[in-house]
Parts: structure tokens; C-alpha cells; sequence
């Protein structure tokens, strides 16, 4: 059968939480009356997928199962797209949902060649029951784009979720696979190859309404971890796509978006819940001093006594 989409699954040691996400996608397939292949990409999980992939397999033919050898990280997301054999790859993690006209609202747009579409989404607590944020995107952002900067300074680091993103296969695969396996250890590879697939040839298109929903972590994580990854990985992640032809403008532009939207957010709730926020100083002067004014933040919320922090928020919830 000739399929014009294939939704990639990558998934690791999350039985539950891919039964939810499963379910979602197959209901949007079968609401939008589409062909779509399923493809999961388990990454040498230690839990058995049997009894799940019978269960689904029998509601819904379509489905392939690959398990890797051994985990190989966020190489996995890249083994996803290589499996599919279809014009266009939804790669979707394992631990969000798809809203029931999702496959409709991107199939309207899968024959007008765009290589890129981005589909807005919502958050919400890992229990599915608080909405945490409703379309999460800027809708004020322009539908149709063709200029790679204009994406860099609107959409920036938000690209890094890959569950919004549809793009063309052939156009991924372009990108050689030695930079996107160089790039896995600062953990945002697959942000990398899609700001790249879109360098020379832009033909976007911006779904504005939420189509899908985005599960919120259960707990923050590890902080040396996060760190290292959101705010040195990212920067090599950034300063490559500047090196490789992205305006230094719309970079910085991005950056600074992440760092008021993520970093700084960050850095406010570990410090009022005493975490010892002292010790990443380091390493966000060191990938910070470029961008002076955020960095003063940054200091002021370290040294700031956690206490008068908490009085802030409540503050703020009161206004």
C-alpha cells in the first residue's frame, strides 16, 4: 500500500505512556478516513512491547515494530525517519497525544509540497488533567514562511519539540548523517537537522490552531544534566547553524528567547525550591557573557535568597 505519511514512534521503557500516545494517534487516523503508516523504533527498552503491538496490530493493521540492538540515544529519532519509506515523516514521542482532526488538519496541507509544517500544540501536566499553557506557538506568526532566518527568530529553540513537526523525508535524509550523529551528545540533533533541512530551500507552513498535546514532565530534571544539555548543548547546536549560515541576528534573537522562556524559569524554580542553583554559575557565565542584560538576571535570581523569591510568585499570582 502506498502511504503519503508514516507517524514514527522512537520510544524507550514507557509501556503506559505509549498505550496513551498509540491510542491517539490511531483515533485521528481513523477519524481522518487516511492511509498512514505507524512506525515504532524501540531503543532496547527493558520492557516487553508483545501484548501492546498485538493489541494494536489488531485494531490497526499498519503498524511496523523495529528494536535496536542497543539504545542509541537520540540516534534513534534520525533510525525513525531512515525506516519510513514515505514522502512525508511525523516523527511523534511516545509520551504525547494527538488531538482527534490532527491527521486531517495536516493532510490538508501534505500536497502543496511544503517541506516543513509545524503543527501548534498545548501543554499540559503529566497527567493529562491541568492544561498548562493552550497553543503554545505565537499564532500572530505568518502561516506561509520561505526566508530560514524569519523561522530562526519566530520559532527558534521551540523547534527542538519534535512532535510538531512534519517534514519531507527526502529532504532530512540530505543532511549527512556523520553531523546529526556528531551533534547527538549535546542532545538536540534532530532541532539541528530540521533548521538545516530548511536552509536553502524554506517552504513552511505554520498550522496556528493546537492539534496536539505536549505532556509535561513528571518531575524536573537531573540538574547537572539539564544544564549541560539545555544550556551547553544548545549553544553548540546554535553556534553551528550560525557558523553554517544563519544570520548572527536571528540567532541571537533565538537565544535570547530560550533564555527568558527556558533558562531563566528554570534557574526561578530550582532556587525556590532550594536546589543548589549556585553550582551551574559556571557554566551559564561561560554561555551566557554574550548576552549581558539576561546574564544580570540570571546572577540576581542566584544570590537572591529563595524566601523573597517564593514572596515574588506568590506576589504575582495575586495580580
Amino acid at each position: 500500500m502506498n502511504f503519503k505519511l508514516s507517524v514514527c514512534i522512537p520510544t524507550y521503557n514507557r509501556l503506559k505512556l505509549l498505550d496513551e500516545c498509540l491510542n491517539s494517534v490511531i483515533k485521528s487516523i481513523n477519524y481522518s478516513n487516511q492511509k498512514v503508516n505507524i512506525i515504532i523504533c524501540d531503543n532496547n527498552s527493558d520492557v516487553s512491547y508483545k501484548k501492546l503491538l498485538i493489541k494494536y496490530q489488531n485494531i490497526y493493521p499498519d503498524i511496523e515494530y523495529y528494536r535496536n540492538k542497543i539504545n542509541v540515544k537520540d540516534l534513534n529519532f534520525y533510525l525513525c525517519v531512515e525506516r519510513s519509506k514515505t514522502e512525508y515523516v511525523w516523527v511523534f514521542s511516545d509520551d504525547d497525544l494527538m488531538e482527534l482532526n490532527a491527521i486531517n488538519e495536516v493532510f490538508k496541507y501534505l500536497n502543496s509540497d511544503y517541506n516543513l509544517i509545524i503543527a501548534n500544540y498545548s501543554v499540559k501536566d503529566y497527567y493529562l488533567k491541568k492544561e498548562l499553557r493552550e497553543n503554545y506557538l505565537d499564532k500572530s506568526i505568518n502561516s506561509k514562511l520561505s526566508n530560514h532566518d524569519i523561522v530562526m527568530s519566530n520559532f527558534g529553540f521551540r523547534l527542538s519539540f519534535l512532535s510538531c513537526l512534519i517534514f519531507k523525508r527526502s529532504d532530512f535524509l540530505k543532511i549527512k548523517k556523520s553531523i546529526y550523529k556528531k551533534f547527538v551528545k549535546y542532545h538536540f540533533p534532530f532541532l539541528l537537522n530540521i533548521y538545516l533541512l530548511i536552509f536553502k530551500n524554506c517552504r513552511l507552513y505554520f498550522i496556528k490552531n493546537t492539534i496536539l498535546i505536549q505532556r509535561g514532565n513528571f518531575s524536573y530534571a537531573e540538574i547537572n544534566w539539564w544544564y549541560k544539555i539545555f544550556v551547553s548543548g544548545s549553544k553548540y547546536v546554535f553556534d553551528y547553524l550560525k557558523n553554517h549560515g544563519y544570520s548572527p541576528k536571528s540567532v541571537k534573537i533565538a537565544r535570547k528567547k530560550m533564555i527568558m522562556d527556558d533558562i531563566i524559569p528554570d534557574i526561578f524554580y530550582r532556587k525556590i525550591n532550594n536546589e543548589n542553583i549556585l553550582s551551574q554559575s559556571p557554566i551559564l557565565i561561560k554561555n551566557l557573557y554574550n548576552f549581558p542584560f539576561e546574564l544580570f538576571l540570571v546572577l540576581i535570581i542566584i544570590i537572591t535568597p529563595a524566601f523573597i523569591l517564593k514572596s515574588l510568585k506568590k506576589i504575582k499570582k495575586l495580580f
